[in-house]
């Protein structure tokens, strides 16, 4: 998928506040090299304040896009994109790049959003279940469509299938 910025709001540059109008995700400002795609994470997470907002609506519509593209929801879509997200924490003394998620840790992060987000669960698996999360070959279908977007990073994944079979059954999930 070609994910664009939209032309008729302003999306400048962080680095040089150039108007990155218009422009795909996988582009690069024209005046000083910074990825399109950097400049909305900085956005989304607050470091763009001005366009916080347009970032979250973005990603809304996005997410949007390739869960229907996959036969899934934006909710489903978005718990995934966060769960790789929550794995997402630098230890203690670690000066590199952030270490790379795999298939365990990514489910791991998924028991963890539920554990915040829901109130027990049996709520975690209604709402996963309705959602189309039934095993965690769903979280492979859905976080490849991810990647592939660009939306997401999992480096530690090698091979979507093997790596996400038989991780987890919604219907058993948690109570373990």
């Amino acid at each position: 998928m070609n994910f664009r910025l939209p032309s008729r709001r302003t999306f400048p540059c962080p680095q040089c506040g150039h108007d990155l109008r218009g422009l795909s995700l996988d582009d690069a400002c024209p005046k000083c090299g910074t990825a399109v795609m950097e400049t909305f994470w900085l956005a989304r997470a607050g470091k763009h304040r001005a366009h916080q907002a347009t970032a979250f609506r973005l990603q809304r519509v996005w997410l949007r896009a390739i869960a229907r593209s996959i036969g899934s929801t934006r909710s489903a879509c978005e718990f995934v994109l966060d769960s790789t997200a929550t794995v997402v924490r630098v230890p203690r003394g670690w000066f590199g790049k952030t270490p790379p998620l795999d298939a365990k840790a990514i489910c791991a992060g998924m028991a963890e959003l539920c554990r915040i987000n829901f109130r027990d669960a049996v709520e975690a698996r209604e709402i996963l279940t309705h959602w189309g999360i039934r095993r965690s070959e769903d979280v492979a279908v859905i976080l490849r469509a991810l990647v592939d977007a660009g939306m997401a990073r999992a480096e530690g994944v090698k091979d979507f299938d093997r790596d996400f079979a038989g991780l987890f059954v919604t219907e058993r999930w948690l109570s373990q």
